[in-house]
């Protein structure tokens, strides 16, 4: 309903895989890889859904976790509530184990204090340590969100397995000079490319489909929001 509260929120773009019987399908680890090392007309970041048990002082806890390669932040040009966001560092391998909080969780669990920073919280079992905390507004295709931590490709077992599942969600930023129609031109060369390079693993892979990612957004909510808008519409009537 209203306007991404991102840095010139113009220039980003939904990214979607094309296959045969998906028009808006993920994409494998390799796959993100290689998009994002050869392409220069939009920089890319990926995300995916993590299903993360808590430890706190009353026992496990099950909340809405997000893999995001660290510099998807930054790509949004989102901002911190307060603290940090990730940074392109915390994808490095070796890098210490961090976490974002959502700004609802923040509130919920933590009762909104700002000295959560520093603070160690165990994530399915790893200890990361508080960082920072989301914007109160920040619309992700995602949405509820209560923690973030860094993709860390490097140490994912599917970095090389270019048959493996599809599993993540492509956005990014179209560059400087760029248009929403020549990055998606290039991505389609990608696209090409890797069909030719690896025609059994891509075999059924037919594109890329780049999208506004404003008008991506407004589509899926659009049937939560004709949703409110009968509720509205009955009491009204009443």
């Amino acid at each position: 309903v209203r306007g991404l509260p991102f840095e010139q929120p113009e220039r980003l773009v939904w990214i979607a895989s094309v296959a045969r019987d998906r028009p808006d399908a993920p994409f494998t680890l390799p796959e993100f890889l290689d998009y994002r090392a050869q392409t220069r007309s939009v920089r890319i970041a990926g995300y995916a859904n993590l299903s993360a048990i808590l430890e706190g002082p009353s026992g496990p806890v099950r909340v809405q976790g997000l893999r995001l390669s660290a510099d998807g932040l930054d790509v949004l040009g989102a901002r911190p509530s307060f603290g940090r966001l990730l940074t392109e560092a915390d994808d490095a391998p070796g890098a210490p184990r961090v976490v974002v909080l959502g700004y609802g969780y923040w509130r919920q669990a933590f009762g909104g204090d700002p000295g959560v920073t520093g603070r160690s919280l165990r994530i399915n079992g790893e200890a990361h340590t508080i960082v920072g905390v989301l914007p109160r507004f920040c619309p992700l295709p995602m949405r509820n969100v209560d923690v973030v931590v860094p993709l860390d490709p490097t140490s994912d077992p599917r970095r090389n397995a270019r048959g493996s599942v599809n599993f993540l969600r492509l956005f990014g930023r179209v560059a400087p000079g760029a248009t929403v129609a020549g990055a998606a031109r290039e991505l389609n060369q990608v696209a090409t490319r890797l069909r030719e390079q690896f025609p059994t693993e891509y075999a059924a892979k037919q594109g890329v489909r780049v999208t506004p990612l404003q008008d991506y957004l407004a589509t899926t909510l659009r049937p939560t929001l004709l949703i409110l808008l009968a509720c509205v519409g009955l009491m009204v009537a009443v």
